[in-house]
């Protein structure tokens, strides 16, 4: 599984090598009013993806190895088809209240400009919604490489292809082709985990059913909403286009290096559920884990170390210059990589192992908590604000998860919980 891993983290260094070629020629060269359509539709794909999710993958992420140990790969099938099928139920659910949202972007913040392409971003966000669900299903299956290997490839074509029409044909065309960019990896995974598709799943009642009874794990998603994405939309209502292209540049950052964690310890964390309820594997396992944390966190720290000393000069390579406080919103991202560090273990055996109803409460803790940190946006109407809500958010979750497994670790590595 190490060596999964890495193979993920390779893949990534290449998408990452793209994302700061981007950030260069494009970003860089946007002025931050234009750039923040980029985060009006990051804010959209947050809604989709996040309310959309209906459960059915996160039973799959949590079982799937389990079922495959057992044979049981009628189930497999079962919970793949269901899931698709509820993600789409979701999106139609969702489509009058993101139909309010545009108008409403277009005519307070755009002037009727960009109606069109905030409509192209609706077809998007169906697109990524469902490219979700299926890298759900490959990654329940252990799947991981392929997962990152197919977003890899597919960020590399869109990026180098975006940056080839942002170059001859400026803003307008690039923002049309970026909204849909989620549709080659679409059939890319469709075309590569459609066998696990069944229609004689397609079945209404049966995926009510399912959804009833994971109804605790999609809560949990939903109010993950308020730490992962409410941000982004109190900034685009709050605050004028500008502000919102800078925010827009932070959230990129951010999910790059939260994007970065997880496909290197979530690969080792989901690979556990296998080892379900043996202690003694799971405490030798937790060890392995512990040290490969302690050296990602050192290079971590050293690398924030560096750029602290000498940021400015760093921010004028990267091209970021004509984004305001870009050297303060990198920092930020250092301290929330740190933080997330240091509890991702945790996180993901609370995740995986313990009851979902435990995990649900702890969501709820971390949302109140969250939407209290959104008074720092009372108190400092001003980007800084938004940036201390999310050290907020994340320290608050790293420290509950520990706390928690601390308490229920001996439960959590003997019982087999729903």
């Amino acid at each position: 599984m190490l060596k999964k891993s890495i193979w993920v983290v390779l893949i990534q260094f290449i998408g990452v090598l793209l994302s700061f070629v981007t950030l260069y020629f494009i970003v860089g060269d946007m002025t931050p009013e234009v750039y923040s359509l980029v985060g009006t539709y990051t804010v959209i794909l947050g809604v989709v993806n996040t309310f959309s999710h209906l459960g059915i993958e996160t039973v799959m992420m949590r079982e799937t190895l389990y079922w495959t140990e057992h044979n049981d790969t009628q189930k497999v099938v079962e919970y793949a088809t269901q899931s698709m099928f509820s993600r789409i139920f979701g999106y139609i659910i969702l489509l009058p209240l993101l139909l309010i949202y545009i108008f409403y972007i277009d005519y307070t913040k755009y002037d009727h400009q960009y109606l069109f392409l905030l409509f192209m971003f609706l077809i998007g966000a169906l697109a990524s919604t469902l490219n979700d669900c299926m890298s759900l299903i490959v990654r329940s299956k252990g799947g991981y490489v392929f997962a990152q290997f197919a977003k890899t490839l597919n960020n590399s074509i869109v990026k180098t292809f975006g940056l080839i029409l942002y170059l001859k044909f400026g803003a307008a065309v690039y923002l049309y082709f970026f909204s849909l960019s989620s549709v080659p990896l679409f059939i890319l995974f469709y075309l590569y985990v459609h066998k696990s598709f069944s229609s004689n799943f397609i079945q209404f009642k049966p995926m009510l059913k399912k959804v009833w009874e994971s109804r605790f794990l999609w809560l949990r998603t939903d109010l993950d909403y308020f730490k992962n994405y409410a941000d982004s939309i109190l900034v685009s209502i709050l605050f004028p286009a500008h502000i919102m292209g800078i925010y827009s540049l932070y959230k990129a950052l951010e999910n790059m290096a939260k994007d970065f964690i997880e496909g290197f310890f979530d690969v080792l964390s989901q690979n556990l559920v296998r080892f379900k309820g043996n202690y003694e594997r799971l405490c030798k396992e937790e060890k392995k884990y512990n040290m490969i944390r302690a050296a990602i966190l050192g290079v971590v720290v050293i690398v924030g170390v560096v750029f602290a000393i000498y940021s400015s000069q760093i921010i004028s390579i990267c091209n970021l210059s004509n984004y305001d406080h870009a050297a303060e919103l990198v920092q930020c991202v250092f301290i929330v990589a740190i933080i997330y560090i240091l509890g991702k273990y945790e996180i993901n055996i609370l995740a995986f192992f313990a009851s979902s109803k435990l995990n649900f409460n702890l969501t709820v803790l971390i949302s109140v908590i969250s939407i209290a940190a959104f008074g720092a946006l009372y108190f400092i109407p001003s980007l800084y604000g938004a940036l201390f809500q999310r050290i907020i958010v994340y320290l608050t979750t790293t420290v509950l998860s520990i706390a928690l497994f601390k308490k229920y670790r001996t439960e959590v590595y003997t019982r087999l919980f729903k």
